[in-house]
């Protein structure tokens, strides 16, 4: 079995912390060469991508967040919630302290 390209771990109720493996997302050379080389421009491109963008080695890390009913013994139909890609604000706003 192969391990995923995505992982990601909840940090709290809403908050995920999201995991990208860029050796399998981009396996060719000439793949990874233009996310690197485009990279830091992206990091420029707002003043908080520094602040929930960290690429470590060939692992990228972001923030996002998801929202899950809390009542388990509520009959209705079961709703499940994930937003990607979020203003770059708005995570900000989840964790003051960043």
């Amino acid at each position: 079995m192969t391990e995923s390209i995505l992982s990601y771990n909840q940090e709290d109720s809403v908050k995920l912390l999201c995991q990208i493996d860029l050796k399998k997302l981009l396996p060719a050379p000439e793949q990874r060469k233009r996310f690197n080389n485009k990279w830091n421009d992206f990091k420029e491109s707002d003043p908080h991508n520094n602040e929930i963008f960290e690429l470590e080695g060939d692992i990228l890390k972001y923030q996002s967040e998801q929202l899950i009913p809390s009542k388990p013994d509520d009959r209705r139909t079961p709703l499940l919630l994930v937003f990607g890609n979020p203003a770059s604000e708005c995570q900000l706003k989840i964790d003051p302290t960043r």
